[in-house]
């Protein structure tokens, strides 16, 4: 399009009575390069009364954000903002929530919280991120042979939890960014824990070998 990578959005989805967006049952779509509880150049408050984003209902195989390389790797001090991600901040329930059964779905290059640079709060008032009873999610922040932190979560800044996982198997967590912002330097905390992991929930892959 021509346009920088800074100053694309797709949506700006705010100040609505219930979520951001709302996905109920439906499997295998992409939310991506939205604004999601703010104005658009994301650094006001206009949130939404209920989450962010609602997948709920075995809504499955959907991906927030997405796994765009926008020249990220903040182990050598370059930012940029990941291509596909959204900015999911000030809205009055949580960042995200994958809720009922909800399997196998991704977030990935989504700032969660702050502002749209990733360095001061917006925070969502509840978790920024909640999966309850829902199955093989991910926040994937890079693959295997890939730099690390290409196309990070940053999940900062918010009320409550950076992530909660409940009752849910199988969740991975890699390479993201839980009370930091997106430079990998300022302090943008969550209230509570970055990530708290509560429950029956086993298996959990927080950190360790990089997922394919």
């Amino acid at each position: 399009t021509g346009i920088p990578l800074a100053e694309q959005v797709s949506n700006v989805i705010s100040a609505n009575g219930g979520s951001g967006i709302h996905v109920d049952g439906s499997d295998n779509n992409r939310i991506a390069n939205n604004r999601i509880g703010t104005n658009i150049d994301g650094s006001g408050d206009l949130g939404n009364a209920g989450h962010g984003i609602t997948l709920t209902t075995r809504a499955d195989q959907n991906v927030i954000g997405g796994a765009a390389n926008s020249g990220n790797d903040p182990t050598k001090g370059e930012f940029a903002r990941p291509g596909q991600g959204n900015l999911i901040s000030g809205n009055a329930g949580s960042g995200v929530l994958i809720a009922k059964r909800s399997n196998n779905n991704r977030l990935s290059g989504n700032f969660i919280g702050t502002d749209a640079a990733g360095t001061d709060a917006i925070g969502n008032d509840q978790d920024g991120v909640t999966i309850c009873k829902s199955d093989n999610n991910g926040l994937i922040g890079t693959t295997r042979n890939e730099s690390p932190f290409i196309y990070y979560n940053v999940v900062s800044g918010n009320g409550a939890n950076g992530l909660r996982v409940n009752d849910s198997n199988n969740i991975t967590i890699h390479a993201n960014f839980f009370g930091l912002g997106s430079n990998n330097a300022t302090i943008v905390a969550n209230g509570g824990d970055g990530a708290r992991i509560e429950g029956t929930s086993n298996n959990i892959q927080y950190g360790g070998v990089i997922p394919l």
